[in-house]
């Protein structure tokens, strides 16, 4: 269904009578998108709600890194040397909130294609996303692995 102005401001009337005057509301219709928005990701209430419940201090600040870091795709290309010298945190901290995200299912790791001494991470498509909708859509369709977030 094409949304007309009209529509638009209707939606958007009946957003800010719901949620207050101060409430900003950008309504993008077809293919149009402000260059000027700086890169963001789309993080899944549900999933942040239930990870933020239960993951360590360290984890909440590893995971959060890596959506700071995320390609589209989800990919992050960072090693844990990097992840323990930006977030000032040991090595070991880094690991041990590494291993509570993998366990949970929140990124998924694998070799480097280029250098097989680091990892490239990749956050479940579940929790958040960098990238066109279809793109998240086929990907969960070809990852079972990361079809669901244990918590």
């Amino acid at each position: 269904m094409k949304i007309t102005k009209n529509v638009s401001e209707k939606i958007v009337k009946d957003i800010k009578s719901s949620l207050g005057d101060e409430t900003k509301i950008t309504i993008y219709n077809g293919r149009y998108f402000d260059k000027n928005i700086p890169e963001f990701i789309m993080m899944f209430q549900s999933a942040g709600k239930s990870l933020f419940k239960i993951l360590t201090p360290g984890a909440c600040k590893v995971l959060g890194y890596m959506f700071s870091m995320m390609q589209y795709g989800n990919h992050i290309g960072c090693d844990q040397k990097t992840l323990s010298e930006e977030l000032d945190l040991s090595i070991r901290t880094i690991n041990g909130a590494v291993n509570e995200l993998k366990n949970l299912n929140v990124i998924l790791s694998y070799p480097d294609p280029q250098d097989r001494r680091r990892m490239v991470y990749m956050v479940n498509g579940h929790a958040a996303w960098k990238g066109h909708t279809n793109k998240r859509k086929k990907h969960l369709k070809d990852n079972p692995a990361q079809l669901k977030l244990t918590m």
